[in-house]
């Protein structure tokens, strides 16, 4: 999150808002033996800004109340007090879904719908595109690459070290 800057007498960071990072959209099938398939990005594909939503779901379920209850450890036989996030309904399972894709999807350029008319990146279009498979495999793919991404730079520094 934020952006870190070299500074002659030490590193800068910025907590500011994470503003992601650019991904050219890329086509993909799903093949017949269930696996996908993505192509290269086309010249000219248009652009989306994806943010990681680790931190987007860590902040939504920490607001979210809290159910607590004591229960029975059968191996202590003694109780313990458990608390857990009640489970949502179907209308907050879609906000909650609404919600992440916006946080995730930060901002797009060069989409256009049937009537070459440029999408917007709102809130309603960023739903609607989810329902597209092939952008949602976009998204799930982007996303999955970014993790890959840190869980490789958190190794890297670690050897380092």
């Amino acid at each position: 999150m934020g952006n870190i800057k070299e500074k002659m007498t030490g590193t800068v960071v910025d907590f500011g808002k994470d503003e992601g990072t650019w991904f050219s959209f890329f086509t993909s099938r799903v093949k017949d033996d269930g696996t996908v398939e993505y192509d290269d990005p086309a010249p000219g594909a248009g652009k989306v800004c994806i943010r990681p939503i680790n931190e987007f779901i860590e902040s939504y379920f920490e607001k979210q109340k809290k159910k607590t209850e004591f229960v029975l450890n059968p191996k202590t036989r003694g109780m313990e007090y458990i608390e857990y996030s009640k489970d949502m309904n179907p209308a907050q399972r879609k906000k909650y879904q609404s919600a992440l894709w916006d946080y995730a999807i930060y901002k797009w350029e060069e989409f256009f719908d049937a009537k070459n008319k440029q999408i917007e990146c709102t809130l309603a279009n960023k739903v609607k595109m989810m329902k597209v498979q092939m952008f949602d495999r976009f998204v799930s793919k982007c996303l999955k690459t970014m993790n890959e991404n840190t869980v490789k730079q958190a190794s890297e520094l670690t050897e380092n070290l």
